[in-house]
Order: structure tokens, then C-alpha cells, then sequence
């Protein structure tokens, strides 16, 4: 009998201390299966907006116990009725960076730090502030070309209201891009505005963790000529 119950106690003893590291082990795994990134800035009203969304192995949204931080300043979490939980910033009047670095830490020992680059494609102009209805006209901006993860939306509006817009995803052959003439046809001929929005979306994997990150740059509206 003296025998059964040591055996009981060994087994129970055993069990208990297999269930602790199985435990020990799931709190230090990172409980984050998807992190979304949202960089967005305005530059017409100087507003910058950051977003962090993580969602866990049910797919469920889910706030960070310990919160995320961007820079010297801490995301505001909330629970949006679409959205789900969100971490969230915004300021305005503000300037913004090429770099942005999200840190947290989801459970886990280490603190975790994920960035995203916020390209912001200086010196953007209109080089034909005149676009003809029968040649088009060209974009261009300092730096490098577009690559398969940006896009590049264009909308042009006339004096009357009719707007157009081109949305141009990928690759372009250097800083540039060409606005082509039968995009044009809608409009009257004389003054115009064009509104600009960069976009970038960057997709990756580490570990068993998938990453988003996405950024929207809206440059100030831009004076043009629509002529013949």
C-alpha cells in the first residue's frame, strides 16, 4: 500500500511539473500571430497618425498589457466598434520622420521593436504646371523610383468640380511618372488643382509572426492649367 501511494505521489509530482514548464512556455511565447502598421501624415493640415492592431492565434484583436510606444511617447489603446482593439496616435500640428520603430512587449522577456520606413519622396513638383489635353504632362520627385510595393494616386480636379483620378501601381521608369493625355479628356480646359497620395504596403514573415505595414502620404494640393 506504502508502495501504491509513493507511486501516486511520484506520477502527481511528475505532472504538476510538466504542466508548470507547459505553462512557463506559453506565457514566454509571443501571443502576436499578425502586427499591423499605419503611418499616415497630411502635410496640407500638418497631421501625422499612427497605428499599431496586433491579432493573436484566434483572430482575435487584442490590446497590449504593457502598451506600444513610438519615440518618447506612448499609443493610446482603444476598441473600436469595426476595427477591434487598436493602438493609435495622432498630433497636429506635427512634422514626420523617415523612420518610425513600434516597441512592445507582448508577454515575452524582451521587448520587442518593429520599424517602418516612411518614404516621403522629396521635392515633389508638377514639371508641366500647364498639362495639355493633347501631350499629358509629368510628376517627378527626388530620389528613387517606384518599386512593386508603392503606388502613386493622382487626383486631378477643374475649375467646374469634375475630378479624375489615375492610381498607378509599381515599378516607374526613374523619380517620375507620365501623366498621358486620354486621362484628360473629361476636363475644361483652364485652372485646376491636383491632390497627390503616396502609398506604400510592405508584407513579411519572422518566425511564425506576419507583419503588414502600410503608409500614406498626402501631399499639399498642387495649382495646374489644364490647356488644349
Amino acid at each position: 500500500m506504502f508502495k501504491i501511494s509513493v507511486i501516486f505521489l511520484m506520477a502527481f509530482l511528475l505532472f504538476s511539473c510538466k504542466t508548470q514548464i507547459a505553462d512557463k512556455t506559453k506565457n514566454e511565447a509571443t501571443p502576436v500571430k499578425i502586427a499591423k502598421y499605419y503611418v499616415r501624415y497630411v502635410e496640407q493640415i500638418k497631421e501625422l497618425q499612427l497605428e499599431a492592431k496586433y491579432i493573436n492565434s484566434n483572430d482575435s484583436t487584442f490590446s497590449i498589457p504593457g502598451g506600444v510606444s513610438v519615440a518618447d511617447f506612448k499609443m493610446e489603446a482603444k476598441n473600436l466598434p469595426k476595427e477591434g482593439w487598436m493602438h493609435r496616435y495622432i498630433k497636429r500640428p506635427s512634422g514626420c520622420d523617415s523612420l518610425y520603430v513600434f516597441s512592445y512587449n507582448p508577454g515575452i522577456k524582451n521587448e520587442i521593436k518593429d520599424s517602418v520606413i516612411f518614404p516621403i519622396y522629396r521635392n515633389f513638383k508638377l514639371e508641366t504646371p500647364k498639362i495639355s489635353k493633347k501631350t499629358g504632362g509629368l510628376v517627378s520627385w527626388s530620389g528613387n523610383s517606384l518599386t512593386q510595393d508603392d503606388g502613386l494616386t493622382l487626383v486631378f480636379e477643374d475649375a467646374s468640380g469634375v475630378s479624375y483620378t489615375i492610381n498607378h501601381v509599381g515599378i516607374t521608369r526613374g523619380p517620375q511618372l507620365e501623366i498621358r493625355p486620354e486621362f484628360l479628356e473629361v476636363f475644361a480646359k483652364g485652372k485646376g488643382i491636383l491632390r497627390v497620395v503616396h502609398k506604400k504596403t510592405i508584407i513579411g514573415k519572422t518566425d511564425n509572426q506576419r507583419s503588414v505595414r502600410l503608409t500614406e502620404y498626402y501631399r499639399m494640393p498642387i495649382d495646374m492649367e489644364i490647356v488644349d
